[in-house]
């Protein structure tokens, strides 16, 4: 959840700072009047004023509940920031680990909101990483896809393509992050690669490629197209980010599929990480057509905040579903397929809002997974600065600092929602992605798009795998984000 910054939290912003002005100012423990602030304690105290109110896990973090620190002891208050280390030593010593693998602070918040709106500074290559073998260091890169009108695109770099060295550099598990997370041009090696004796063997084709990152807003909607199986029109939809600006495209795309004929749906979330909890509630309208009293997920704060909204603002707990789109132009009408079957392709790199989906919209309709297990992230967060209420405005011009931590888990209408280990719901379709056989995606050859097809053609299931390796991801483009596999609303 994603609070503060940008106009579709106009209304939710208002409720949060009327449980603000009651909260904070009739709660000991968080410190209204902070000490003089040295090098680093006024970010700390901003940090331990918005964690101490809104952290989901506060009860398990004792420093959060420490009786030391009520407003008067500014003696005990001012020792805890001073000998609290770093800002962002102190930011982790109020989590709960090792359960909370999501909360993050940025250190630009400017940044951090270019990507909350879909831009971001790349080079086009979308990929996943793996070991050669279990006890191999080297690394294997594949690539999933490349961004529309950025440099990869430009040079054809291709769905499928294999690299295993970055400037020359053989790829392995200690220098990997090093040599593709900068914002430098970088050298792709690409190889040809296949299974020998239950390992990775390449080859090189003698082919590099630079690549130049440049500043690139995507439209998450990345593939729209109808499929007939047996005279029944089955819609596809690759769709890669929960990125509000660009909901109306995303009902555009309902609105082909629907014009189209679509009553099932193969909803392609493979790679799709999260992000906006309204476009989700928006996605599920579309993709139901259930009515606005109908409930999509419900919300659970701490201990604290929830008693505070289910006593003044109940309803705010409760996401229903909804039939129009809210813009600076007017509403515009969801596009709702009324989907009577639901296939979503998923991965372990589909996470947060993505698994809203299909944890929200499985107790009301059939739903089907493609794929495999995915992530287990079902909290969400909301960006918190430095100023009196948290907001945007008014924050300390003396540093850029803002916090994310989670403040919310999300639940179904049937009460489910700790998944922890990811959603695989009964009934779904295993069938791994292989890196030496990506296909295309959209076409009906692609593995795992092949693989729904024929269930919705036969009810078949693929067979089991025969491959001697299963290839264990261990990196994907996106992952050095602040917002990796986070859901804001």
């Amino acid at each position: 959840m994603k609070l503060f910054s940008f106009t579709h939290t106009t209304l939710f912003l208002a409720f949060v700072l009327v449980v603000l002005h009651t909260s904070c100012s009739s709660d000991d423990d968080v410190v209204s009047n902070p000490p003089a602030p040295t090098a680093n304690s006024d970010i700390k105290n901003f940090m331990y004023n918005g964690m101490q109110t809104f952290y989901l896990y506060k009860e398990n973090v004792p420093k959060l509940n420490d009786p030391r620190f009520p407003t008067q002891d500014r003696q005990a208050y001012a020792t805890f920031l001073n000998d609290g280390g770093t800002p962002e030593q102190f930011y982790e010593s109020l989590q709960d680990k090792p359960r909370d693998r999501f909360s993050f602070l940025t250190t630009n918040y400017i940044e951090l909101e270019k990507q909350f709106q879909g831009t971001t500074k790349i080079d086009g290559i979308e990929f996943l990483l793996s070991r050669f073998a279990r006890n191999d260091d080297r690394v294997l890169g594949v690539v999933t896809r490349t961004v529309k009108g950025s440099d990869a695109e430009t040079k054809n770099v291709k769905r499928g393509m294999l690299f295993t060295e970055i400037n020359g550099q053989q790829l392995t598990v200690q220098n990997f992050g090093d040599l593709l997370f900068s914002d430098n041009p970088k050298t792709y090696t690409w190889v040809t690669g296949g299974i020998v004796d239950g390992s990775v063997a390449v080859e090189p084709t003698g082919e590099t490629t630079e690549l130049v990152p440049t500043e690139i807003t995507e439209n998450p909607v990345i593939l729209t197209k109808t499929f007939d199986v047996n005279g029944q029109k089955v819609g596809y939809l690759f769709y890669d980010s929960f990125v509000g600006n660009f909901d109306l495209q995303l009902n555009e795309a309902f609105g082909q599929l629907k014009s189209e004929g679509a009553t099932d749906l193969i909803l392609d979330l493979r790679y799709n990480g999260g992000g906006s909890v309204r476009s989700a509630i928006r996605l599920a309208s579309m993709i139901s057509g259930l009515k606005e009293d109908a409930v999509f997920s419900r919300e659970v704060w701490n201990k604290e905040r929830q008693a505070e909204i289910e006593e003044q603002f109940p309803e705010r707990l409760t996401n229903t579903f909804v039939s129009e789109i809210e813009t600076d132009g007017g509403k515009v009408a969801i596009n709702a397929l009324n989907t009577k079957n639901l296939y979503v392709i998923s991965t372990g790199r589909t996470a947060s809002a993505s698994e809203l989906i299909i944890n929200g919209l499985s107790p009301l309709m059939k739903v089907k997974q493609v794929g495999d297990s995915t992530s287990g992230k079902h909290q969400a967060s909301i960006t918190l600065y430095d100023s009196e209420n948290f907001r945007r405005q008014g924050a300390n011009p003396n540093h850029t600092y803002a916090i994310q931590p989670l403040v919310l888990r999300s639940v179904n209408s049937s009460g489910e929602g700790n998944y922890d280990d990811g959603l695989f719901v009964n009934g779904s379709i295993e069938q791994r992605e292989s890196f030496f056989d990506m296909g295309t995606l959209g076409d009906e050859e692609e593995p795992l798009l092949k693989a729904a097809l024929e269930n919705i053609a036969t009810g078949a299931k693929p067979a089991a795998e025969k491959s001697l390796v299963r290839f264990e991801v261990l990196g994907e483009s996106g992952m050095n984000s602040p917002i990796y596999q986070h859901m804001y609303k």
